[in-house]
Parts: structure tokens; C-alpha cells; sequence
């Protein structure tokens, strides 16, 4: 569910509870309609406009939902289905989004994490892919590979990530991104549509992608948040969860 803190009182602002799983633990849906009746899937991030809608990082739906200022919840992009493609709305897929942030214009950046790419959409709900996807491919369990993240700075279109899981605008609209299976930062400079680290320096992580695998479950519960949630007055605030 979304919840909302209002003068140290909380509430729920959108979705409900589907029913428990074996463990007793919430399980989450995919329905669109009136916020009180919508469901999620282990909503991740959220991010607001300035007309007052919210839009929410629906992980384990694999999908963008906008939450408009009317109650009415949609779904902007993606369609519940693990993928990495481009396109308008329900044809785009994302395989477990985890942040998410809106400029003025109302256009939309995405960590598409398990892709390891920067997604756009657009206000109209257009999806593209703004840096290279990873070829990388590592061994998880003898005789088993799985696809990994890799790391690239340079040109935007050329520059590599290793499960972005944070993002942050700063006055400039540029993008700080926390680079978490790197543990770096990584900067996006739009004017130059260049990549560069702006904290840490790369040295390889064999075991980037254990959210995949073994840890995947305690992960996704317990250290989701690896960045920032603000640019503030020229500052960077990470929250270092491991």
C-alpha cells in the first residue's frame, strides 16, 4: 500500500491487501481503478508533480502506476511482466523498477534495476532506454550463469550501470544515480549526455547480483534504499544500507 503521514497521522492512500502468503506477510496484486480499491506489488518508490499526482515504482508488477489527484490509479507504463522494451504505456516492460523521479515538465526517470539501464517516459507515457544495456554474463553457480550489470562512464548512450537503485535530481536537472551493485555514484549530465563517478572508485563486484539469487529475498525487504532520496542545497544524502 501507499501510506501518508499528515500532521503525525497515517493513513492509507492508496491500495489495499490482498491476502497473506505462507509466511503471513501481505501479498500485493495488479488492479487499476479507484485508489481504495487498487493493488500493488511491493511499491518501491514514489514521486509527486506538481499538479499533485504521485507515481509509484511498482516493483514486483513491473510496472510505472500513476496515482492521479483525482483517486483514479492507472498504470503509465509497463504491463506486469518481466521484459526490456521501449515503447507507449502497456507495451514497455521493466524488470523491477526500484526508484523513480519527475521533473518539471513532467517527464519520468526510471531505475529499471535488474535491467541495470536509465529509462524516460514521458508525460504521453513513452518509454526509451537512455544508456547501454549489460552484456556481461557471470558464473552465479558452478555450470549456471545468469546476465549481470557492468560498468561504463562516457557517453550516456555508452555508459553501463550495475543495478541502479536510486535516483536523484539536482537543480540543474541532471541525475545523481546510486549505482548500488558498483557502490558507486554516478552523475548524469544532460547537457553533455555524458556519465561520470562522482563518489567511489570502480573495483569490481563478483557478487552483484545476489538480489537475484540467494539473497534476493532478504534484500527486497531490508536494504532496497542503497541512495539519496534529495539534492539538497548542493548536498548529497545517501542512505548506506550495507
Amino acid at each position: 500500500m501507499i501510506r501518508k503521514i499528515h500532521n503525525g497521522v497515517v493513513s492509507t492512500f492508496a491500495g489495499m491487501t490482498l491476502e497473506l502468503n505462507e509466511f503471513g506477510l501481505p501479498q500485493g496484486g495488479f488492479y487499476n481503478g479507484d485508489k481504495e480499491k487498487a493493488f500493488f506489488d511491493e511499491p518501491i518508490d514514489i514521486a509527486a508533480d506538481d499538479a499533485g499526482n504521485v507515481f509509484v515504482a511498482d516493483s514486483l508488477n513491473h510496472a510505472i502506476r500513476k496515482i492521479s489527484n483525482n483517486g483514479q490509479v492507472t498504470t503509465l507504463a509497463g504491463n506486469g511482466f518481466i521484459g526490456k522494451e521501449d515503447g507507449a504505456g502497456e507495451s514497455a516492460r521493466f524488470y523491477s523498477p526500484q526508484s523513480i523521479v519527475v521533473t518539471a515538465n513532467g517527464t519520468l526517470y526510471v531505475a529499471d534495476t535488474l535491467n541495470h539501464i536509465i529509462r524516460k517516459i514521458t508525460a504521453e507515457g513513452e518509454v526509451s532506454t537512455l544508456n547501454a544495456a549489460s552484456e556481461r554474463v557471470v558464473e552465479v553457480f558452478p555450470g549456471e550463469v545468469e546476465w549481470a550489470g557492468d560498468y561504463k562512464d562516457g557517453l550516456l548512450n555508452d555508459a553501463k550501470f550495475n543495478e541502479p537503485s536510486g535516483l536523484a535530481l539536482d537543480s540543474k536537472g541532471n541525475l545523481y544515480v546510486s549505482d548500488s551493485g558498483n557502490q558507486l555514484i554516478r552523475y548524469i549530465d544532460f547537457s553533455t549526455n555524458t556519465v561520470s563517478t562522482v563518489v567511489g572508485s570502480f573495483k569490481g563486484n563478483p557478487f552483484s547480483i545476489c538480489r537475484r539469487w540467494f539473497f534476493e529475498w532478504v534484500c527486497s525487504r531490508c536494504t532496497t534504499q542503497f541512495s539519496k532520496r534529495a539534492v539538497l542545497f548542493g548536498e548529497i544524502w545517501i542512505v548506506h544500507c550495507r
